[in-house]
């Protein structure tokens, strides 16, 4: 990101550029990380421009800080590459840890990673500004969040835990 937030695609390119010489085309460059949308395309051109065709896939980390042994084998694995061998290769190192493989398209499986951190951090958002709403007032949050919460299911979200 700069100074503004905006993203840059430098640090890939730099990247990239470093490692060009060393790499060959059995070879597989598997991105995880939060990226911005297009990049793994980005990635891949820029290695097919330098005559390279190293496979690129994108298989977003799905896991919570702390949790991450147990959600490798529990949670579902998005992968998504640009041809069948890299989406298989993909697949088969993923289905080391887990049984459920999620195949997309890679701008999909990064609007996906994009979508979940989102969503993630709206979930925090929302329970900081009750909390802080809640003090403000001089009432007790938890009293407020368990009354709220107790049997009432539409406090709950997708993942069966309350807000």
């Amino acid at each position: 990101m700069d100074e503004h937030l905006n993203p840059k695609f430098t640090i890939f390119r730099e990247f990239i550029t470093d490692i060009a010489d060393y790499l060959r085309d059995d070879q597989h460059i598997i991105l995880r990380s939060t990226i911005f949308p297009g990049t793994t395309k980005k990635v891949k051109e820029m290695l097919g421009a330098q005559g390279k065709k190293t496979k690129v896939s994108f298989c977003p980390e799905r896991t919570a800080e702390g949790h991450a042994i147990k959600e490798l084998r529990s949670l579902p694995q998005i992968v998504a590459s640009f041809d069948e061998q890299a989406l298989h290769e993909a697949k088969e190192l993923f289905s080391i840890l887990t049984d459920e493989i999620i195949a997309l398209e890679p701008l999909e499986a990064e609007l996906a990673k994009l979508f979940t951190n989102v969503w993630r951090y709206l979930q925090f958002a929302i329970a900081n500004q009750f909390y802080q709403i809640a003090t403000q007032n001089g009432v007790d949050f938890y009293k407020i969040y368990n009354a709220a919460t107790q049997n009432y299911p539409r406090l709950r979200t997708g993942s069966g835990s309350a807000i």
